[in-house]
């Protein structure tokens, strides 16, 4: 759920994060030059000083003695509500503060995490939190077993600015205040209205009839992620999740199929 904005112009929240399998990746060599190179496979990807990752080793450029030469993969889709910025982010940032043993403490890393994404706080941990506030307020949930995702994803960025603007010009007379206590809801299911899912169809009425192609076909609730382009429903097993995935890809000629599970240390056992 997202909330009227504060002073400062973002806008709170109340959500549940999950950590999930589908991941970018990035490999990383020290260099002498103290710069940081960015190469990747998406060539619509920004690689110079707009990049997070960039912007995550500036942070840290005075105290460490090496620049770095970045190779990343990326297989998260840009502007797609998953995260995928602001977990390569969070994991650079724990990343260097092991590789260089440096003293930072969780309010220290939260509060470098928050300069940079109101997302990135989550991902210094990651698994499954209740994320408060601008996204800086993160507690740890525990996971729920026996949850796997098909993940329908149309090629469209959404720039997530761009989204909350349209949704305060929306919720204009009517803005909706922080509630004192996070719903049952979101407790007990890790489930919750997405405040600006309506913003989003309005703004991109081909996901609306995504959408309605994948009821029509018989899925389960449709869920949409973040302000993002993701459109998920959940399965019980990772048979079914395959057998989604199959069954849409020659469906929906024009989106991007995938399955996953929530991200584990421990491998979730699939059946």
């Amino acid at each position: 759920m997202v909330y009227k904005p504060n002073k400062s112009g973002y806008h709170p929240i109340c959500s549940v994060f999950q950590e999930i399998s589908l991941s970018d990746q990035l490999k990383i060599q020290f260099t002498s030059q103290k710069d940081c190179v960015i190469r990747s496979n998406d060539g619509d990807l920004p690689t110079d000083h707009t990049n997070l990752l960039a912007q995550v080793y500036y942070q840290f450029k005075s105290i460490i003695p090496y620049g770095m030469l970045i190779d990343l993969q990326k297989n998260i889709p840009i502007g797609g509500g998953l995260g995928g910025g602001s977990s390569n982010a969070g994991a650079l940032i724990r990343f260097l503060i092991q590789s260089f043993s440096l003293s930072y403490s969780d309010q220290q890393q939260i509060r470098l995490a928050k300069s940079l994404g109101s997302d990135i706080p989550f991902f210094l941990k990651g698994g499954t939190q209740l994320v408060r506030g601008i996204g800086e307020k993160c507690q740890r949930l525990p996971a729920k077993a026996g949850q796997f995702y098909v993940l329908v994803i149309p090629d469209i960025s959404i720039n997530t600015a761009a989204i909350f603007h349209h949704y305060d010009c929306d919720r204009q007379k009517n803005p909706l205040l922080p509630a004192t206590r996070t719903p049952q809801s979101i407790l007990r299911y890790y489930k919750g209205p997405n405040t600006l899912k309506e913003t989003v169809f309005r703004q991109y009425p081909l996901l609306k009839d995504v959408e309605d192609q994948l009821l029509a076909l018989g899925t389960p609730e449709i869920h949409l992620s973040g302000t993002g382009s993701t459109l998920f429903f959940y399965t019980s097993t990772w048979k079914s999740a395959l057998q989604w995935k199959e069954r849409l890809t020659n469906q929906l000629k024009s989106c991007t199929v995938t399955n996953c599970q929530i991200y584990a240390v421990k491998p979730i056992r699939r059946k």
